[in-house]
């Protein structure tokens, strides 16, 4: 039972795997296999005495420090492998596969505890998700919804998947919407690896044959890059245009944005000040204290998001106006069915 494989042989088992991250907390925490849990072998402080010694070519004094912590801590990280959920099987991995996995890997086998081990830890897998991921891109046809601010093009989305499209909303997996001040209320994005990883995940659960309704973003998405093989499919397959009235656009905007607190609102139109005129930006902020957020929508959108995101560049096959979303993500299927 307990065996070393890469990650793409371990996969192809088709088992219900537990997957275990033996690296540190905070390693864990800017990315990891998805759905692994944390399991560290070296705390932090710990991983970065042994590293900083390491570093510094004192070998032996690095392995001493490294295995003072694990015998410590070993009789407890036992007892958790113990407890996991008998019906999956646990998976361990370190960074490369190397001192933290083989010690607890090796200890398991003698007490005859059932375990797998990624060979090349960490780093295959992601090996594996660079190779994997642009695969699996290429095989699918993307249909792309374009439009100004606030046509709708996210609500849209939702409707199709609710009608059992498959979508990839871009800006949900990156926990930003694509714009600049996309940001707001929506807290931390993940790491670019991370990312990558759930685009992965995500992109598994569609079928090849179906198309993907997607919206178009440019290749940075707040502080993410878009794969370059899919920034450059989903500009290669069908785009579609959504419009929509001002008054509409100015409605989809201040029910997604002006129920955050006046303070983050001030401080988020702040960012603008490398862009806007001292002016302008003083108006803005007063039109925030005024609660006079139709006017500053209609300024901003006309003055700094339209002239910003045309998409005059892109040939649409086809243009919707977006009255009503279902309606609209109707209209799209009847077009472009599943």
């Amino acid at each position: 039972m307990n065996r070393e494989y890469q990650y793409e042989q371990l996969i192809q088992l088709n088992k219900n795997f537990l997957f275990i991250d033996l690296r540190s907390p905070y390693e864990y925490t800017k990315e990891t296999i998805p759905g692994a849990i944390n399991i560290p072998i070296l705390d932090d402080e710990t991983r970065v005495k042994v590293g900083t010694l390491y570093d510094h070519d004192h070998f032996s004094e690095a392995k001493s420090a490294g295995v003072q912590f694990v015998c410590k801590n070993l009789p407890k990280i036992i007892q958790m492998i113990l407890d996991l959920d008998e019906e999956k099987t646990p998976v361990l991995f370190c960074s490369r596969g190397g001192y933290r996995s083989t010690i607890l890997f090796e200890l398991c086998k003698d007490l005859n505890i059932p375990v797998y081990k990624i060979h090349g830890g960490y780093k295959d897998y992601r090996r594996f998700i660079r190779k994997k991921l642009k695969e699996q891109i290429l095989s699918f046809h993307f249909v792309t919804l374009y439009g100004l601010t606030g046509t709708g093009k996210t609500k849209i989305l939702k409707e199709l998947s609710h009608l059992g499209a498959q979508v990839l909303d871009i800006e949900d997996l990156c926990n930003h919407r694509g714009s600049a001040l996309g940001h707001i209320g929506l807290g931390e994005q993940p790491s670019q690896k991370m990312f990558e990883s759930i685009l992965y995940e995500h992109l598994s659960n569609f079928h090849k044959s179906q198309i993907i309704y997607t919206e178009g973003e440019s290749q940075r998405v707040g502080k993410l890059l878009l794969p370059q093989s899919l920034y450059q499919k989903i500009n290669e397959d069908t785009k579609i245009l959504i419009t929509a009235s001002m008054n509409k656009r100015i409605a989809i905007i201040k029910e997604e944005y002006t129920h955050y607190p006046k303070s983050l609102l001030h401080e988020t139109i702040g960012n603008l000040k490398n862009i806007l005129p001292p002016k302008k930006l003083r108006q803005f902020q007063e039109q925030i204290e005024d609660e006079n957020f139709e006017a500053l929508i209609r300024e901003l959108m006309v003055h700094y998001y339209d002239p910003k995101y045309r998409h005059g560049h892109h040939h649409f096959e086809k243009q919707f106006e977006n009255i009503d979303e279902k309606k609209t993500a109707l209209d799209i299927l009847e077009n472009y069915g599943l």
